[in-house]
């Protein structure tokens, strides 16, 4: 049940993705894709805010909708929608993979999910249960994610905009010099 039910709050981040896609896929400019960065965190932060109301809201809606057997699942449901509001914050970063023109790194990204969630799903299930497969799926998510994040990072660093603590793309030059480079 609370697989399920966190399946349908990440409906929102699908959703989320296929609104930002076009958007972040037309950013030519260091200066829009600043704007893209900042407009897509606050926005995130606000779904963000809507989805954390489940987790105090979990136990009641869950007892009323479904019964009080079903209670034990809260605790999962709960930690799931942390994973799929995680989710949800890094969306607007991670797309940025595509007006810098890196499919690879995406491809790459979502083979290591798969990895990441097998091995862990192998390991821990067993041991741990539904608490592995959280698990599981919180490490695929986190482990995706990173590797896109410190791949834009390196690449952001090496197109030359080494000042420590600037805003990502900090410079035009930079950013074109390196926009077309495709290895993770």
């Amino acid at each position: 049940l609370a697989l399920n039910l966190a399946s349908k709050a990440d409906i929102v981040n699908q959703s989320l993705r296929s609104v930002l896609l076009p958007e972040v896929s037309a950013l030519g400019t260091v200066g829009n894709m600043r704007r893209y960065v900042r407009h897509g965190l606050v926005r995130s932060g606000l779904i963000s805010l809507g989805l954390l109301l489940l987790i105090p809201l979990a136990r009641p809606l869950i007892t009323v909708l479904y019964g009080p057997e079903y209670s034990a699942t809260v605790p999962l449901f709960q930690v799931l929608t942390l994973v799929v509001i995680f989710d949800v914050m890094v969306t607007p970063l991670l797309l940025l993979a595509f007006p810098l023109n890196r499919p690879r790194l995406l491809a790459a990204a979502d083979a290591l999910r798969v990895v990441t969630l097998g091995f862990f799903a192998i390991a821990l299930i067993p041991v741990l249960g539904a608490w592995g497969a959280v698990a599981a799926k919180a490490a695929a998510k986190i482990a995706g994610a990173l590797l896109i994040l410190a791949v834009l990072w390196r690449s952001r660093r090496a197109e030359g905009t080494a000042v420590r603590n600037a805003p990502p793309f900090a410079s035009e030059d930079a950013h074109s010099a390196g926009a077309n480079t495709d290895s993770p």
